[in-house]
Order: C-alpha cells, then structure tokens, then sequence
C-alpha cells in the first residue's frame, strides 16, 4: 500500500509538472506586472555556455516564478488568507479594517544624512542670496508622518517627526530663506477625522483636500514674506471640483504593493479648478516642447479610462515644466519650484500667481546640476515642495551632479 501511494504521489507529481510545463510553453510570456510595476523575466536563451556555468538554470527559476500560471491569482489569495489570520504585516503594510494601507513604521534617526542635506541646503541658500533671489522650504506632510492613529496600540509608531524637527531645526533662516514645517501644523491643526479627508486610502499621497490646505499655507507665507507676490487670499469657493466617473476605479500605490488586495474605490477621484483662472489659456512647454494644457493636468479624468492612478488626477513627474499665465505679464515674476510628486496637485494652482512657473524634478535631471541651470535662468524665488520624508539623498546635491549614494561611495 505504501509502494502504491509512493508511485501515485510520484505520477501525480510528475502529471501537475508536464501539465504547467505545456502551459507555460504554450502560452504568450507577460512583458510587466502592473501589480508589481515592473518588468518579467522572458524566456531564457538556451546555450551550452550557458548550461555550462549555470547561468540557464538560474534565469529559467526566475522566468518561471515570474510567468508561473495565474501567479497574481495565487500572491491575491496568499495575501486574502493572511488577511484572514489577522496578520499584523502583509508584505510590510498593515491594513486596517477601514481598508486603509499603512507602511511598516521607520524607526530609524537619520542625523549624520539629513545633517549633510541640510549643510548643503544652507550652503544653497547662501547661493541664492548673493544672487537676490528668494528661498523657501515647504515640508508638506507625507501621509505616514500624520496618520500614525491608524495603527493599533501595539504598534509603536515611526520616528518621523523627529526627524523632521532635526532637519527644520538645522536650517540657517534669515529673511531670504524662509521654512514652513506643514507636518507639525497639520498635526496640531487639523484633527483625526479631518486629517482622514485629505489623504488616499490606498495610496501615499495626499488627494485634493490635503493639497488644497498644503497650497493655502504657500500662499499664505509668500503674502507675507515674498516682495515677488500680490496679496490673495485663497477660498475654496472660488474653486470648483472636477471629479472621474464614480465607476472609474483608483489605482493606489500602497495597493499595488499587496496585490491589489484591497477594494478600495477612493471617493475622492478629482481635482479642484479655478473659476477665475482659465487652465487652458496657459502656455505649457514640457521639456522644452509645447503642449496644451489639457495633455498635462487632470488628463486621466478627462481621457475615458477604467481607472485611474495619483499622476492621472493632476499631473506626472517631468523633468521640467513650464508654464507661462499672461494674465501676470506686467507682474513679471518667475518662480522655480524644485518638487517630488506631492507638489504635482498644485502646479496649475500656484501657476495661477505668476507670469512664469517652472516645475523642476531632480529624480528627472541627474545629467544637470541645478546651480548651473539656475545661472542661465532668470528666476525671483525658488521654493522647494518635497514631502516630509525626503530630507536627505541625492536631491539636495546642488552645485554637482545628483550620483546615487551607491554611486558617490564609489567614486570616493
């Protein structure tokens, strides 16, 4: 009897590898997994050299767990049973039973990086003044650095704002160098339930409520300090909120990350519109080349799609965009706002100020050094919109190229 159920197990075994083996050599290989966003591995070249130093073996494993049948039907259900069992991290996010997706707290101070970013950021603001040019700091609060409510008791939240208090607290400010700290102010502002309108569930980002409060705060510190900028209150009812179709689906970055586990559709799938401002009379040059408005801002509510992700709401992370507002000629002034993707939301807002608007992208320009491309421009402020977790690396490499870390170790 156990002979018999040796060679079952055995044939059984044999049967479920042929049968896949068939599939997968059969079928046409995935180029990307939108879950992961990235590319699969393709079926490996076979070659004696290769079979010779092991290399076919190696790539056909990776092949093979990446064109696995149904691979993101098996992870989806992998992740629903942990779910089940009330796991705490699922692929290092906890999800609460809200459907909210948070990351696994840092705990980590990063005092000797944020030290170097912030002795460069002096140095550039140094830089700036001899040339009369105004600077600004806004630190806008990134979602984990204001909703660690949303974790349980027995987890201890991340180190978050201390960091952020030990890199603002770095920072030489005098009257050409301004700083807003929106992460405390948010958190000592607004309360939980409000702070829960103003973020995606499911994504890193904050949605058009939280932008809104983040652009109000900017302008409400250039009324005060800027000599380039016309006193204007910001008023949510001089705007109107332009929304997809309910039925459009949200494509979360954190949901990605676990395998589109969570059904989460995102009310707030909109962006907020000037009445006064016409949008479409801006004049849009996109690295350099002109396009109309409507290609870059708010394209995914207007395009008919099924779903929709943070960039298509408002805009992607270029390089460099700029944006010309004639309404502002005889201002004259020139702003140059150097951003990660939680300024994206507010680029056509804050453009409604200026004559010229120039969105600039390190993580898009690491063959520029930002001092040189502020020599051959004309700007009267540069304002920097990072989130509150970017307070160090290489974008706040200023007067060189912006290496990786990895790459300036081994250049030392």
């Amino acid at each position: 009897m156990n002979r018999f159920g040796n060679i079952l197990l055995s044939s059984l075994f044999v049967m479920f590898i042929m049968i896949f083996g068939v599939y997968m050599f059969s079928t046409n290989d995935h180029d990307i997994s939108k879950t992961e966003n990235r590319k699969l591995a393709q079926k490996p070249e076979l070659t004696i050299e290769k079979l010779k130093d092991g290399s076919y073996m190696e790539e056909f494993e990776g092949y093979f767990t990446d064109q696995f049948p149904g691979r993101d039907r098996w992870l989806k259900s992998y992740i629903d049973y942990q779910r089940l069992t009330n796991k705490t991290y699922i692929f290092d996010y906890f999800i609460t039973k809200e459907n909210w997706i948070y990351p696994k707290p840092d705990y980590d101070i990063y005092s000797a990086e944020i030290e170097e970013s912030t002795d460069r950021l002096n140095l550039f603001a140094d830089f700036l003044k001899d040339k009369d040019i105004e600077l600004y700091y806004f630190s806008v609060p990134h979602r984990t650095t204001v909703m660690s409510f949303l974790l349980p008791d027995y987890i201890k939240p991340g180190n978050y704002l201390q960091n952020i208090n030990v890199f603002m607290s770095n920072l030489y400010t005098d009257e050409n160098f301004v700083t807003v700290d929106l992460t405390n102010e948010f958190t000592k502002t607004f309360s939980e339930e409000e702070l829960s309108e103003m973020y995606f569930r499911t994504d890193h980002h904050w949605n058009l409520n939280g932008a809104f409060q983040g652009y109000k705060r900017i302008v409400d510190t250039l009324n005060v300090h800027s000599d380039h900028f016309i006193d204007t209150e910001v008023r949510i009812e001089d705007y109107q909120k332009i929304c997809s179709d309910s039925s459009v689906e949200f494509d979360g970055s954190y949901n990605k990350q676990v395998y589109r586990v969570v059904d989460e559709s995102e009310e707030l799938k909109c962006y907020y519109k000037s009445k006064e401002v016409d949008y479409d009379k801006y004049t849009i040059y996109l690295n350099g080349q002109e396009r109309e408005p409507s290609q870059v801002y708010g394209q995914g509510i207007r395009k008919e799609s099924s779903i929709v992700n943070y960039s298509d709401l408002f805009t992607y992370n270029y390089s460099e965009l700029k944006i010309i507002n004639e309404r502002n000629k005889k201002l004259d002034n020139k702003i140059l706002i150097i951003k990660d993707s939680y300024a994206n939301p507010l680029v056509y807002q804050l453009a409604e100020h200026f004559y010229e608007t120039t969105i600039y992208d390190p993580r898009y320009n690491e063959d520029q050094i930002i001092q040189e491309y502020i020599e051959e421009m004309d700007f009267d402020i540069v304002a920097f919109v990072y989130n509150s977790t970017h307070l160090y690396g290489k974008n706040y490499k200023f007067d060189t190229y912006p290496v990786s870390d990895a790459q300036e170790q081994e250049l030392k």
